[in-house]
């Protein structure tokens, strides 16, 4: 299988990174007024949950969502991250390489 070439440019990815962390808080306050204004202007004639419930309702949504995040996603994306380095030249991936190349040799002189 043949491995694609990639482009090591340092500041696209952190660009990309501080905006992924910033809009995570950007979401959170985009998350409540978008709750607060579907619900008095639709959900209140619709249902007859009073807001305490539905909010209440909200909190339990995303607490299931955190928890698969946390269980599932984020054991599979730091395992695909590791292996995306490890394949990709990584340089600790080098020294990883000489450090077992060296315990190996230490291990045989200890056997003799």
């Amino acid at each position: 299988m043949k491995k694609l070439d990639q482009r090591h440019i340092k500041y696209i990815g952190a660009i990309k990174n501080l905006l992924t962390r910033s809009t995570f808080y950007v979401s959170i306050l985009n998350f409540g007024m978008l709750a607060v204004t579907s619900y008095s202007v639709v959900l209140k004639s619709v249902i007859a949950f009073p807001f305490w419930a539905f909010m209440f309702m909200l909190i339990a949504i995303v607490a299931v969502a955190m928890c698969f995040e946390y269980i599932i996603m984020l054991p599979s994306e730091i395992s695909f991250m590791n292996r995306q380095s490890y394949m990709h030249d990584n340089p600790i991936r080098r020294d990883l390489e000489e450090i077992k190349t060296s315990l190996e040799e230490i291990n045989k002189r200890e056997k003799q």
